[in-house]
Formats: C-alpha cells, structure tokens, sequence
C-alpha cells in the first residue's frame, strides 16, 4: 500500500509544489536576459521551461499547462505585459504571470530581454 501511495504522490503536484515552482521561476526568469525568438521559444515555452526546470513538482506524470490569456477586451490589462495562466490537473490553484515587456514580434533572430515577472494567485482577471 504504501509503495502505490508514494508512486501516486511521485507523479502529482501538491499545492505547495506548484507555489514554490512559480515563484521559483518567476525569480529565475528575472535573474538574467532570456533569449526569445524564431528557434529560441517564446515567453509560453520560456515560463514552461523554468517551471519545470524548479526541481519542484513530480518526478514522472503530470504536466504544468501554461496558457497565454487574451486581453484585448481587458480593460484593466497593462498594455505593457503579457500574461499567462499556470495551472495543473492535480490541483486548484491557478496562477496568474504577468510578464513585460511584451513579447518582441518574432523574427528570423532570437533577440535577448530583461524580463520583469509578476506573480498573482488566482486566474487572470
């Protein structure tokens, strides 16, 4: 019994999992330049990968879903940033990342920014 409670637990994020990945990857995202652009990824792939890149969360199974949220009629949304919701199927919690600048338009380069993260708990409103 306990070997299936620690593979179930192994492959499930916990509440705290995933506050402590956010918030490990908002500070990692900070810390220098990121490379963005046409082969580089883009902030969605960007906050992804340093989600994952935490150490927090499960060894094997579940995955973290990061989703661009539109703002075109978001009146209150910061013209400046972009925002995304994270989120996993194994808890609640949804966090929201605002990230500025926005994204540069892809081109056939990659280009080097100096990203600013904002961390909320809750969707994107």
């Amino acid at each position: 019994m306990g070997a299936l409670y620690y593979l179930q637990a192994s492959s499930s994020w916990s509440e705290g999992e995933l506050h402590d990945a956010v918030h490990s990857a908002a500070r990692t995202l900070e810390a220098e330049d990121q490379v963005v652009g046409s082969w580089a990824g883009d902030y969605r792939s960007m906050i992804r990968d340093a989600i994952e890149d935490s150490g927090e969360g499960p060894s094997t199974g579940s995955t973290v879903h990061v989703s661009e949220v539109d703002d075109t009629y978001d009146r209150d949304a910061g013209a400046s940033v972009d925002r995304f919701e994270v989120s996993t199927e194994d808890v609640d919690t949804v966090y929201c990342l605002s990230v500025s600048p926005q994204e540069p338009e892809f081109t056939m380069s990659s280009v080097e920014v100096a990203v600013s993260v904002t961390v909320n708990e809750n969707r994107c409103a």
